[in-house]
């Protein structure tokens, strides 16, 4: 007999002690659970965002000024407005919002169709509906992150430079860092990855019907796609810097 439904606010909790019985609910009973996780990921990466705006706004400037010292003055007086604007603060945070926005929901996707795909290769009972309900959930981890890193610029006044464990191959040249695959795997590693891999185990165990093997198989194969897949924006982002090759 199938488990009564639960509100999505009783599941919430459960995502930490019972992460297994928790996505078991909300691939059961799917409509309305993603709005949730939604909201609170949206707001974790905002402070995050508006935290750290001050910072690459500064560092934008910075730039901007040794371009416009490039140029002829009156070339540079006409683009001087509009990169003060583009650089301000208000401007950045709202960009890194929506393009947060739209990674969360490209992620999903992406990662919704290889848990199904995983799935059905294993011979495991997960549709792609299902799938793409668990992965608001999937990602709570990396909203917590947010608010982790938000409250370190907040406390410290300084930004996290290096993500997870990168620091152990930055040399620290940004550009030489940015075209460094181990550096942008690396950078994705850390405990809440982690944790988003082991909800992921726990997924495939309670709504994909997988054996133990099958799951933790399909776990890492999960892995290392959604790595590799991480690291290509920043792959293609160094190739387009000058002397990026």
């Amino acid at each position: 007999m199938a488990e009564a439904r639960r509100s999505t606010l009783a599941l919430l909790p459960g995502i930490i002690d019972q992460p297994q019985r928790t996505l078991a609910q909300v691939a059961l009973y799917p409509r309305g659970r993603w709005l949730p996780p939604l909201i609170f990921l949206i707001i974790a990466l905002s402070i995050l965002a508006v935290l750290r705006a001050p910072f690459a706004a500064q560092e934008a400037t910075k730039e901007f000024q040794a371009q416009l010292a490039t140029l002829p003055a009156d070339q540079a007086q006409m683009v001087q407005g509009q990169l003060q604007f583009i650089g301000s603060p208000p401007f950045i945070a709202g960009t890194a919002i929506v393009l947060g926005m739209l990674s969360l929901l490209v992620g999903w996707i992406i990662a919704a169709a290889i848990l199904y795909f995983a799935s059905l290769l294993a011979g495991g009972e997960l549709g792609y509906g299902r799938a793409l309900a668990l992965a608001p959930w999937l990602w709570l981890p990396y909203g917590l992150r947010d608010l982790v890193q938000a409250l370190y610029v907040f406390m410290e006044g300084k930004v996290v430079v290096y993500q997870g464990l990168s620091f152990l191959v930055a040399t620290g040249d940004n550009l030489k860092d940015m075209r460094d695959l181990a550096y942008l795997l690396l950078s994705q590693a850390d405990l809440f990855a982690l944790w988003h891999y082991l909800l992921v185990y726990a997924g495939l165990r309670a709504a994909g019907q997988l054996s133990q093997g099958s799951a933790l198989f399909m776990t890492l194969v999960y892995a290392a796609l959604t790595l590799a897949l991480g690291a290509v924006p920043g792959l293609i982002g160094g190739s387009l810097m000058p002397g990026g090759g």
